[in-house]
């Protein structure tokens, strides 16, 4: 069953934690040691790198995927934080994607309940996330 012109904008969160052990000390306890900051930002698809992102995902979904989803517009959310302390830093991103896609499909899950499908995005490529 097709989405029959019907937009949905689903959301893809991303979270990845990095430790990084500077128990002999150096340059990366003196850069890292006892800091603790935060960042975050958002985007849209006014921004010219998140269209250049949304050309590249509709590039592989229509060429290596042969799917006929396309993402009309995007914004992303993004965090990333830092714990310094004496022998070790922890940092803590989360990347949200919330595009809005057209020409998806639809099926029923065994359930009786309604997924949202697409065959082939478990391995969607880019080589600029």
């Amino acid at each position: 069953m097709s989405s029959k012109g019907v937009q949905e904008r689903p959301v893809f969160r991303f979270v990845e934690t990095a430790f990084v052990d500077y128990h002999n000390g150096g340059k990366l306890r003196d850069l890292l040691g006892h800091k603790n900051m935060t960042i975050s930002f958002q985007a849209n698809s006014s921004n010219p790198s998140i269209r250049d992102l949304i050309g590249r995902i509709n590039t592989n979904l229509s060429q290596d995927l042969k799917s006929q989803t396309k993402i009309t517009n995007m914004s992303i959310d993004y965090s990333a934080s830092l714990v310094g302390q004496d022998n070790s830093a922890t940092i803590d991103y989360s990347i949200t994607l919330m595009p809005t896609i057209d020409n998806y499909v639809v099926t029923k899950s065994s359930d009786g309940s309604t997924v949202l499908m697409q065959d082939g995005w478990d391995c969607l490529f880019t080589d600029r996330l």
